[in-house]
């Protein structure tokens, strides 16, 4: 992981360099610059630690002899109302 990151370091600086360009403030127009050119390392990246964490949780259920899982949550589930 350390090493497909580090991959990403020079394209993330860049980004960085160019949403700045000769401004000195991180406002929310250099983050809507700097995202418009992160985004796809944003999206390989979380879709890389999804995949892995899944695959650890499936080879611990694996290694825990495939236990049955319960199909009703334990507690209810709520969603937050924003005010």
């Amino acid at each position: 992981m350390l090493a497909e990151s580090f991959t990403e370091v020079a394209p993330v600086l860049e980004a960085d360099r160019i949403a700045l360009g000769s401004g000195t403030d991180y406002d929310a127009a250099y983050f809507d610059r700097f995202f418009a050119r992160v985004k796809p390392i944003l999206e390989r990246r979380l879709t890389s630690a999804m995949s892995g964490v899944a695959a650890i949780v499936a080879g611990a259920w694996e290694q825990g002899g495939r236990p049955d899982l319960p199909l009703d949550p334990r507690r209810p589930v709520r969603k937050k109302r924003n005010p």
